[in-house]
């Protein structure tokens, strides 16, 4: 079975339940809004009591215990970073969302190569969103996105989707 939660914790409490009352046999679960408290915590402890194995995938909630699978955000992103950086590029611009540890992460790596290379960077280079901005970011944030970049000569995004709507934000306003 799959459930789709958006990143919103109602819409993984219904998921969890719904897999609950169907006596799943294990789950894999990506949890929603990772960076904030989540009101589901009742629900893992249910899980628990119950000896449904489960696995978080991408990022866990700190108060979990259960075990995980993520890549190496921090160095993910130290390593775009650097490159970069490697490629001549000084005043980098980062896009990071808020609500997820992964975007947390991320950041950190962008930050990490910034004070490796030992080069200062101001709060002004990086813009952080919310899953709730992610369809309106680049339409409702245009002056935002435009002051970000104004001067930057490379972007860190937090993934690909976000890159791909940047770079159609900067082909509408005509920024290279």
């Amino acid at each position: 079975q799959l459930s789709i939660t958006h990143n919103q914790v109602f819409e993984e409490s219904q998921a969890l339940k719904t897999m609950l009352t169907q006596n799943v046999k294990g789950l894999i679960v990506e949890p929603s809004k990772s960076a904030l408290p989540n009101p589901n915590m009742a629900l893992y402890q249910q899980i628990r009591s119950l000896n449904i194995p489960l696995i978080f995938f991408n990022a866990k909630y700190p108060w979990s215990d259960f075990p995980c699978v993520v890549m190496d955000d921090v160095a993910a992103g130290k390593m775009l970073t650097d490159h970069l950086f490697d490629l001549g590029h000084k005043k980098i611009a980062g896009i990071f969302l808020l609500d997820d540890i992964q975007g947390h992460k991320r950041y950190q790596g962008f930050m990490n190569s910034y004070e490796e290379h030992k080069i200062l960077t101001s709060e002004q280079n990086v813009l952080w969103f919310s899953t709730s901005e992610k369809k309106t970011l680049f339409t409702s944030s245009r002056n935002r996105v435009n002051a970000l970049l104004n001067g930057c000569t490379a972007v860190v995004c937090y993934n690909d989707s976000l890159a791909i709507k940047l770079m159609d934000f900067c082909k509408r306003e005509g920024i290279k």
